[in-house]
């Protein structure tokens, strides 16, 4: 079967539901403004609790050289920004569908940017370069928290994260974080906070570019 982002989009929402979060999962969320447009690859929603995911995936076969993936990347942390915008506004109707087929609307009155959250999914085998400096930047300054994982390091969090809220705070803690270690090192200080192996000092560069939280993708140049 020939592998493309809509059926990554697909396994990753058969992810969430048969996990915990059956009857919340949401696929192919749209809108429609001058023409159809998407609103999220895969969403996670209950009452004001938003979680919404785009997810990106890379052929094996692609090569070693991965800076238009990278690139890719943070075109979806992108459009996460667009997405949030999106939901917040009343005069769009979004339709969604649930993993049971059922067809339903987003309820705006529902909208919390408290409690509303974006992760992009990166579902690529094998080593990626570094994420730009931008990418992190841009994703540390984002209005609501963002976070970038690897389908691996987010199927893993699932251990933990078994309701959709300790999914939500999680993922808020973890942009705090990744907000508290970059703007310390654009201040030139250390924060003393651990960091992945191999990371090699504690430099501007080398934290940033190792800039992890239980997990992810955050970070690099």
């Amino acid at each position: 079967m020939q592998h493309d982002d809509n059926s990554s989009e697909e396994v990753f929402a058969r992810l969430c539901s048969n996990k915990y979060f059956g009857g919340f999962v949401f696929q192919n969320p749209k809108f429609t403004l001058d023409t159809e447009r998407e609103a999220g690859d895969v969403v996670l929603w209950v009452r004001d609790s938003l979680i919404i995911f785009e997810v990106i995936w890379r052929n094996p076969k692609s090569g070693s050289n991965t800076k238009s993936f990278i690139k890719d990347i943070g075109k979806k942390r992108d459009q996460l920004l667009g997405d949030f915008q999106i939901y917040e506004n009343p005069n769009l109707l979004i339709t969604m569908q649930s993993e049971h087929g059922e067809h339903t609307w987003y309820d705006h009155e529902q909208f919390n940017d408290q409690k509303t959250k974006g992760v992009v999914i990166v579902d690529a085998r094998g080593p990626i370069g570094k994420l730009h400096h931008d990418t992190v930047r841009l994703t540390a300054e984002a209005p609501l928290p963002i976070a970038v994982m690897t389908r691996d390091d987010f199927e893993t969090l699932l251990v933990e994260a078994d309701t959709v809220s300790d999914l939500g705070l999680y993922l808020g803690d973890r942009h705090d974080f990744l907000r508290t270690v970059f703007n310390f090192f654009l201040e030139g200080r250390n924060p003393n906070y651990s960091h992945s192996e191999g990371d090699g000092g504690h430099d501007h560069g080398s934290l940033e570019c190792h800039c992890y939280y239980r997990g992810g993708i955050d970070g690099g140049k």
